[in-house]
C-alpha cells in the first residue's frame, strides 16, 4: 500500500471523526444557550463531511448501491459480533465504564431494522432472494428462512448472526470481519462513522 493511500486513509479518518465530534460540541453549545457558537461547530462539521467525501472518492470507497449494501452489512457485523463484544470484555476487565456504553451500542437494534429497510427495496414486508443478493443475507437465505416461503420476515432477518448477537438460529456463530472490504466508514451528509483506523474498519 502506497504513502499517498495510507495517508489519505488517515485523513478520512481524521475529518470524519472531526464531524462527529464538532456535533457533539454543537449540541453541548445548544444546550448551553450558545446559539452562535452552535452555528459554527455545525458549518465546521459540514466543512469535514465535505473533505471526509472528496477522500472517500479517491480512495474507491464509494461503489454501486448492491455493493454499498453489502458494505454496510458487513461492517455492522463485525461491530456487533466482534468489536463491541471485546471492548465490553477488555473494559469489564479492567472495571472501565466504558463497558456500559459499548454494551449500549452493541444491544442497539436501529440497525437491525435500517438494514431491513433499505433490502426491502420494494416495500412490501419482506426481503426476496433478489433483494438479498449480493448481502451476507444471501448465503444464509435457506436457514433464515424458516418457513421456506422464498422471503425473509423482519422477524427472520432480525435472527440473522449480526443482529442476534453473533449467534444463528442454528446455534451456530459468524465473524462478520470486514477483511478485504473497501466501502468507507462515513456517510450522507453528517454520518461520518469512522474507527480511526482501529481493526476491522476499512475505507
Amino acid at each position: 500500500m502506497s504513502k499517498t493511500t495510507d495517508a489519505l486513509k488517515e485523513a478520512f479518518a481524521g475529518e470524519s471523526q472531526a464531524n462527529r465530534k464538532y456535533l457533539a460540541f454543537a449540541a453541548r453549545a445548544d444546550q448551553e444557550g450558545h446559539k452562535q457558537a452552535a452555528r459554527l461547530f455545525r458549518a465546521a462539521a459540514e466543512a469535514e463531511t465535505v473533505h471526509a467525501h472528496a477522500h472517500l472518492k479517491v480512495l474507491g470507497g464509494v461503489q454501486g448501491t448492491k455493493e454499498n449494501l453489502a458494505e454496510a452489512v458487513s461492517g455492522e457485523t463485525f461491530e456487533f459480533t466482534k468489536m463491541y463484544p471485546r471492548m465490553i470484555e477488555d473494559a469489564q476487565a479492567e472495571g472501565n465504564k466504558a463497558s456500559s456504553a459499548a454494551s449500549g451500542s452493541s444491544k442497539s437494534d436501529g440497525g437491525a431494522e435500517a438494514m431491513f429497510n433499505a433490502l426491502d427495496k420494494n416495500k412490501d414486508g419482506s426481503i426476496s432472494k433478489e433483494e438479498a443478493a449480493g448481502t451476507p443475507h444471501e448465503k444464509d437465505f435457506a436457514t433464515l428462512d424458516k418457513n421456506s416461503d422464498g422471503k425473509l420476515s423482519k422477524q427472520e432477518h432480525a435472527a440473522a448472526p449480526e443482529h442476534s448477537g453473533g449467534k444463528a438460529a442454528t446455534g451456530g456463530s459468524t465473524s462478520g470481519d470486514k477483511s478485504g472490504s473497501s466501502a468507507g466508514a462515513s456517510s450522507g451528509g453528517s454520518e461520518g462513522k469512522t474507527s480511526g483506523g482501529s481493526e476491522g474498519k476499512k475505507y
